[in-house]
């Protein structure tokens, strides 16, 4: 069963919790102070310092690690960088929907395809073959940047080694403005239009280069309850 998204944040979250906790005792080793010591000068007990120390406080704050930090000589250094596809919101199940009804028989439509072997959390949202060719799908609900997109999408196609990817987008006003304001860029990594990847699908092969394919779905109907 695939690692969901939390359990691979609790995991990692607790390599780092292991890894500034033997930072710290180094540290304060190394400056002569004893846990009562840097425990007092943060308001905290011995025992929760120890604690933090061996990586067993999953409650431990960022403010307290960085004042913990700063009594033993040490400056905390915070920041995030992208590791792995985001969790999918209920416009992508949608979205995927919409795009098997595009396809004719013979087409494959696989969810969740790894971009690498080599343990690479990142992956495609789908992979699409007709038996003699491939392509990996990425599926964009809502376009928030063009030109970041654009540079992931590439990365993503270079790391995999995918020669063609289909990039499909929610048609909406938003994202419609979002792609011509980043026309350049989708225009060379893209070649295809929308209405040559939807030929392609008709008639059951996967296209032979690049695109992007503008989807409409419906939204689910919220029935009105009574209280």
């Amino acid at each position: 069963m695939p690692e969901s998204h939390a359990s691979r944040g609790t995991r990692r979250g607790r390599r780092l919790l292991l890894a500034l906790g033997d930072e710290i005792r180094a540290s304060r080793i190394a400056a002569g102070l004893t846990l009562a010591e840097v425990a007092g000068a943060v308001a905290i007990s011995g025992a929760e310092l120890s604690r933090i120390e061996r990586g067993l406080a999953p409650w431990l704050d960022v403010l307290t690690a960085s004042r913990i930090c700063a009594v033993v000589g040490l400056e905390l250094s915070v920041r995030a960088y992208p590791g792995g596809d985001p969790l999918r919101d209920g416009a992508h199940a949608r979205m995927f929907a919409a795009l098997r009804d595009l396809l004719a028989p013979g087409l494959r439509l696989r969810a969740e395809v790894p971009v690498t072997d080599d343990g690479d959390h990142r992956g495609s949202d789908g992979m699409l073959d007709d038996r003699t060719a491939f392509a990996a799908v990425e599926l964009e609900s809502k376009v928030a940047d063009g030109q970041a997109l654009a540079r992931r999408l590439a990365l993503k196609q270079r790391d995999g080694q995918v020669a063609c990817l289909i990039l499909v987008v929610l048609d909406t006003r938003w994202n419609r403005a979002a792609l011509r304001l980043a026309g350049p860029l989708f225009e060379s990594q893209f070649p295809l239009g929308d209405r040559e990847i939807r030929q392609a699908l008709s008639a059951g092969r996967v296209p032979e280069r690049s695109g992007i394919v503008l989807l409409r779905v419906k939204r689910p109907v919220r029935r009105y309850r009574p209280t």
